[in-house]
């Protein structure tokens, strides 16, 4: 906890990004609860800072924890909230990045047809700005979507974890989908 409130020190905004990262911790340890009540006050935070960045960067973390919580209606509607941030700040990657979890959470959520597009949509950015990385998860929900996914139930974050299935786009198999990215 301490090492996290160093880390977020550069940050304008400190208590803001604790707030973000004790979040995902918690929703990492499937503390949904706990998680949830942390991001939802960084983003009140965020809200009367008008930190438009900072706020795309809460609305991504809450999609991953509603997603790793199962609950992939809100996660849809905090992905897509993401975006439209993100677009108006002209940040291609993050955009592209969040391009991919809006297609991740629509298909978990059964709007496969939304899914395909984003998923599509993000293959471009990520092959300009040479991020490899992000074109796999795209890639797999197109291909997953394709099938006859539309008829077929998507099953909760933990049962998908168990069939060795991804939990979400940014984070295979198990994990935040911050590791290893800066969201300053």
């Amino acid at each position: 906890m301490w090492r996290t409130a160093e880390a977020s020190s550069h940050s304008r905004d400190p208590i803001t990004r604790v707030h973000r990262l004790v979040g995902d911790v918690h929703a990492e340890l499937g503390r949904y609860e706990d998680a949830l009540a942390h991001l939802y006050q960084a983003l009140r935070l965020t809200e009367s800072s008008r930190e438009p960045t900072q706020q795309a960067h809460t609305h991504h973390a809450l999609a991953w924890a509603q997603g790793q919580r199962g609950t992939d209606r809100k996660a849809l509607e905090h992905a897509l909230r993401a975006l439209i941030l993100y677009r108006g700040l002209d940040q291609p990657v993050w955009e592209a990045r969040t391009l991919n979890a809006v297609g991740w959470h629509a298909a978990r959520a059964g709007e496969h047809d939304r899914a395909r597009a984003h998923c599509q949509e993000a293959l471009t950015p990520h092959r300009r700005h040479h991020d490899a990385g992000g074109e796999r998860p795209p890639r797999t929900v197109l291909a997953t979507s394709s099938r006859a996914a539309a008829t077929t139930p998507t099953p909760s974050p933990r049962a998908a974890a168990s069939a060795g299935r991804p939990r979400h786009p940014s984070g295979w198999g198990t994990g935040n989908p911050w590791r290893g990215r800066s969201r300053d």
